[in-house]
């Protein structure tokens, strides 16, 4: 999955995502779709859009400062550590 996918809202999310699903040179027949549980827009892709089942469950940990982010526009994650 090509990422990180950012957007201002669920609806510019659902159209770029689509977009990007329509690649046929881009995919396969496997997708693998990486998102945050703060980033309701991103579960909602997930699970509703794309009818995905949740396989894994990554806890974020932090030692030391939390940064400060807006998880609201962010859809997608290109790495499974959330290191986008």
């Amino acid at each position: 999955m090509p990422g990180p996918l950012y957007a201002i809202d669920d609806d510019i999310a659902e159209v770029i995502l689509g977009q990007l699903l329509r690649c046929d040179s881009c995919f396969n027949d496997e997708v693998s779709f990486f998102t945050t549980s703060k980033s309701t827009g991103g579960m909602r892709l997930a699970k509703e859009v794309l009818k995905l089942p949740e396989t894994e469950r990554c806890e974020k940990l932090y030692t030391r400062h939390v940064p400060p982010f807006n998880y609201d526009m962010q859809y997608a994650c290109h790495t499974p550590d959330f290191a986008c």
